[in-house]
């Protein structure tokens, strides 16, 4: 994350619905990295997913997104 400039994004993706390997990565990451937050990701608005439980985040359950499940979040570097 440190190599990003201002602005640039890393992406975050388990095939995992364990909260230990997603949000709580993602929470700790978050808390340890003041240049971090976390954005939108604009790509998969419209896709078949749900909100995780940290905002701006996204789950794929296989029944309904007919893939493996899935977590998403994107990082943006603001400083």
């Amino acid at each position: 994350f440190r190599l990003l400039r201002p602005g640039g994004a890393l992406v975050y993706c388990t095939c995992s619905f364990a909260r230990a390997q997603n949000e709580d990565v993602v929470s700790a990451f978050l808390g340890d990295e003041p240049a971090a937050r976390l954005v939108e990701v604009e790509c998969l608005a419209d896709a078949p997913a749900t909100p995780g439980s940290l905002p701006l985040t996204l789950r794929f359950d296989p029944r309904r997104s007919r893939t493996s499940a899935l977590f998403v979040a994107k990082l943006e570097r603001v400083s």
